[in-house]
């Protein structure tokens, strides 16, 4: 038995693995220099707790694996009626939401997918993977200044 009730609430036993984790989809209008304000989430009309809304989840969750296994391709097939349907957003990512079973490294991972949409003329999308930043450091000129 994994899941089960107490007063009223759904509860269930978990690993706690990135699978299980809840995951954000998340829209930015500005195509360069952006910081994380400009990430807006991408709301799905489900309640919270619903059939509907776990998923939604499992779906988030299913393209941040195919993200993770460099398998891109599929994960931007499964992306991009999400990028036609929100003319505006310019990137498009997919993060895991911190929760009490994740660690202070687990909070700042770089999102498991994020892609540029480049729109065409004739109305079709194309998603161009984003690589994941990269750590830098200040050179020892750069602190003097």
């Amino acid at each position: 038995m994994t899941h089960f009730d107490a007063d009223g609430l759904p509860l269930s036993f978990a690993v706690s693995d990135r699978s299980e984790k809840n995951h954000l989809l998340q829209q930015s209008t500005k195509s360069r220099g952006e910081t994380e304000e400009d990430w807006t989430a991408i709301e799905n009309s489900a309640m919270a707790g619903s059939d509907r809304q776990r998923r939604w989840q499992r779906f988030l969750a299913a393209i941040a694996e195919l993200g993770n296994n460099e398998q891109t391709a599929l994960a931007a097939w499964l992306v991009e009626p999400l990028a036609i349907a929100n003319p505006e957003a310019k990137k498009i990512r997919i993060t895991r939401q911190p929760d009490l079973m994740t660690t202070v490294v687990d909070d700042s991972a770089s999102a498991p997918y994020a892609a540029a949409i480049v729109r065409q003329e004739n109305g079709s999308v194309r998603l161009v993977q984003l690589p994941p930043p990269r750590m830098a450091a200040k050179s020892r000129g750069e602190d003097r200044e």
